[in-house]
């Protein structure tokens, strides 16, 4: 199954609600409460990595890998001109019918169909980790025409292996240490302004350590999904799915008061993150030369 189609299943039967929404670019196989945590702390680390290049109004960003427009209204919502770009599209019509005031259009990564030098920024989140690791750095290439000098690409991406992380790694997530993202994009003529940690999940750590000891001893299947009419498409099933389901449901609420308590107390989480393989990181990017 090609990209492109399953985005557009994982798409298909969604509305733009925020519960489906998320379910759709967060985890679909988790809770809301999950999702909602997931994206309560990538907005947080998104605006701070943003007050690093503001002022902002006016500017143009491309909104890379748009979706339903989480993105998009966020950024208009801070006085920029946005242009939303995604290969699914299911999103994108539903996009100009709720009217969310920015052009949309549908693009394949790596190529962009965006003129030289034209906008000023770019936001991608959790978007490159889906590509293969050569589209990957084809598509920074691509990032590296398309903005000004001296404009910038702030990125959130999994920074974790497919093992020692969350085990639920859809095939389609190919994921980089932070050393490889920053040398992709420094290769391609970008400069590092700043790296933020955006959630160290602690709790959740001790938990994927225990189920993956069960999942030895009890020769549990090691996926978290069953697919159902399609090999990538996750979805709940079985007492397994269930239970595990019902784990992310409890253990959540704690996550996040443990996540707020880390965050409160000054490089904490800085140097946690250096200690810890940290599932997803924040980037932000100069683009160099003239």
């Amino acid at each position: 199954m090609s990209l492109k189609t399953y985005w557009e299943k994982i798409y298909q039967g969604r509305d733009a609600k925020p519960m489906a929404e998320l379910a759709a670019v967060c985890c679909p196989q988790a809770p809301h409460v999950y999702n909602r945590m997931f994206d309560a702390f990538q907005r947080r680390t998104v605006l701070r990595l943003l007050d690093v290049v503001r002022p902002l109004y006016g500017k143009v960003i491309l909104d890379l890998g748009c979706g339903f427009g989480r993105w998009t209204r966020l950024l208009r919502a801070q006085g920029v001109s946005v242009i939303g770009v995604d290969h699914a599209l299911v999103p994108l019509v539903r996009n100009r019918v709720l009217d969310l005031r920015a052009p949309f259009a549908q693009m394949k990564l790596p190529d962009l169909c965006v003129r030289d030098q034209s906008v000023d920024g770019v936001v991608s989140v959790t978007v490159l980790q889906h590509l293969p690791h050569i589209e990957q750095r084809l598509t920074i290439r691509e990032l590296q025409r398309c903005v000004r000098p001296g404009g910038f690409v702030l990125l959130l991406e999994h920074t974790g292996g497919h093992e020692g992380t969350n085990g639920d790694l859809l095939a389609t997530t190919f994921p980089n240490p932070p050393s490889r993202w920053i040398e992709m994009f420094v290769h391609h003529g970008f400069s590092l302004l700043e790296s933020r940690p955006c959630l160290v999940l602690p709790i959740f750590r001790v938990y994927w350590r225990v189920r993956a000891t069960l999942r030895r001893y009890l020769w549990v299947r090691p996926a978290t999904m069953v697919k159902r009419g399609t090999p990538d498409v996750p979805t709940v099933q079985g007492v397994y799915g269930r239970l595990n389901f019902l784990a992310y449901a409890l253990l959540t609420p704690p996550s996040y008061l443990l996540e707020r308590l880390i965050e409160a107390v000054p490089h904490l989480k800085d140097w946690m993150s250096q200690r810890l393989p940290v599932p997803q990181r924040g980037f932000l990017f100069r683009r160099e030369g003239k």
